[in-house]
């Protein structure tokens, strides 16, 4: 099994910029996440532990919940232009 030099070059190229995207996400999450969620919790007085089980589920399930919002903003428009 050979590999050619630019698939070498790609695979580094693709794992370093997983690596540094995955940094980014880390340094804003600790930056603007964590105290935005500790200033919730002060407010509120809510237990830490569900509030971040409630930020986990929020943030698993938004990719859905977006997704879900544009097929409707697009169906109800094409549903009222017939």
């Amino acid at each position: 099994m050979s590999f050619r030099f630019e698939d070498v070059i790609l695979l580094f190229g693709s794992i370093l910029a997983l690596v540094v995207v995955f940094l980014c996400i880390c340094v804003v999450c600790d930056r603007h996440l964590v105290p935005a969620v500790e200033i919730i919790i002060e407010e509120f007085d809510v237990p830490e532990e569900i509030a971040a089980v409630t930020l986990i589920a929020f943030g698993s399930s938004s990719p859905e919940i977006m997704l879900n919002t544009v097929r409707y903003e697009y169906s109800s428009r094409n549903t009222l232009s017939h």
